[in-house]
């Protein structure tokens, strides 16, 4: 075959063009750091990024829940904390009302603070985080836990494919007594204990005969002792799945660079090697198309 003009000026013309779409998809990465622009480009690594893609979102949900789980047991180990130290101040004040020293002021006064105890263990016992009780559990007459709640109702939390978390307390769990106590709910009896002793104190009842022993209240207060390292160990549980789903994501994420991402040292260096072999087509064709052109003008 004989190698016209013509054909060397295709030739040319074709070769540079490949190189320069070469350049430009490779400068095309160097800007985007992406190994491809379009899913015609790979298939198989778009498909595969799209799987990635959704474990990733199913790990940010669970993600989130974990956040808002860690919030619940934080605020509610926070109220746990104020219930504690007011039944400290309760056991102290029956210690000093069960003085048979003391006249009928001194235990009017004392029965007034009791009273005004109950007031506030009602009210913290109330406490609400996002709308919702932290202490949920089933209450009779007035007081006391969530006025909208007639049952105790666990809220759970799905932090993980098969990882849940109750972050509320109904004050029945199994793990908070080794004797139930008399109502079957530690914050039903602590009310009722308050309450009892309130009226025994304020009636000027012997302490011999109150109803309420300082064993009771001590008692109750292992109660809440066990209600905080509950809810300890569930925020440890939560702050566990909190760094596996952290280091689940960043594998993920390293799995999606792996597959889109391009490598730039060698993206760099193959636009380098396209740069200079262009360069190179060009000088060449700048000695081939003045030759060409005298062909066609001197056949």
């Amino acid at each position: 075959m004989q190698i016209t003009p013509t054909i060397m000026m295709n030739t040319f013309l074709q070769g540079t063009n490949t190189i320069s779409q070469q350049m430009m998809k490779l400068e095309e990465e160097t800007a985007t750091g992406q190994a491809y622009q379009y899913p015609s480009d790979n298939p198989s690594a778009i498909a595969g990024t799209m799987d990635l893609n959704a474990v990733g979102g199913q790990i940010g949900a669970y993600q989130a829940a974990a956040t808002g789980a860690q919030g619940w047991i934080d605020a509610g180990s926070s109220a746990l904390q104020q219930v504690s130290q007011l039944w400290t101040n309760v056991i102290q004040l029956a210690t000093e009302a069960s003085n048979s020293a003391l006249n009928s002021s001194d235990t009017q006064a004392i029965a007034d603070q009791l009273s005004e105890a109950s007031t506030t263990l009602n009210e913290l016992l109330s406490t609400q985080y996002s709308g919702q009780p932290l202490f949920n559990f089933s209450t009779t007459g007035s007081g006391g836990g969530s006025s909208s709640a007639t049952t105790g109702t666990p809220l759970v939390f799905q932090i993980g494919p098969n990882e849940q978390v109750t972050v509320n307390l109904t004050g029945t769990e199994s793990s908070l007594w080794s004797t139930p106590p008399t109502t079957g709910n530690i914050f039903t009896q602590m009310e009722s204990d308050l309450k009892t002793l309130t009226h025994e104190v304020s009636s000027g009842q012997n302490p011999s005969s109150w109803t309420v022993s300082l064993n009771q209240l001590n008692t109750d207060n292992s109660y809440i002792s066990n209600a905080d390292s509950l809810l300890g160990g569930r925020l440890q549980r939560v702050n566990q799945q909190t760094t596996y789903l952290s280091n689940l994501q960043t594998t993920v994420t390293q799995g999606i660079t792996s597959l889109d991402g391009a490598n730039m040292t060698q993206v760099a260096s193959q636009l380098a090697q396209a740069e200079t072999a262009y360069q190179a087509a060009l000088q060449t064709g700048s000695q081939i198309l003045p030759l060409s052109l005298l062909s066609y003008l001197h056949p």
